[in-house]
């Protein structure tokens, strides 16, 4: 429980992150969110972060086609967009 504990954490900082590289009217490629340095453990957190943010709707997972590229954004950057 201890390695939960720290990936909990981890998620929570990694949310933080991701919400200041979506502080753009602008969609976000989802794969743009992961670190390749960091590995197996790092997808992870951040996939997790992903998935926090999308379960209180703080942001959007969006993919136009079966197969198409997956994007990320702030719920309100589509209204910034038209600003």
């Amino acid at each position: 429980p201890a390695e939960l504990n720290d990936l909990a954490l981890e998620a929570r900082e990694r949310m933080v992150e991701i919400l200041a590289r979506l502080h753009t009217p602008h969609f976000v490629p989802f794969v743009s969110l992961f670190r390749i340095e960091e590995g197996r453990m790092g997808v992870v957190v951040t996939f997790l972060a992903l998935m926090e943010l999308t379960r209180e709707r703080i942001v959007d997972i969006i993919q136009n086609e079966p197969l198409g590229r997956i994007y990320v954004k702030s719920p309100d950057a589509r209204a910034a967009a038209y600003e």
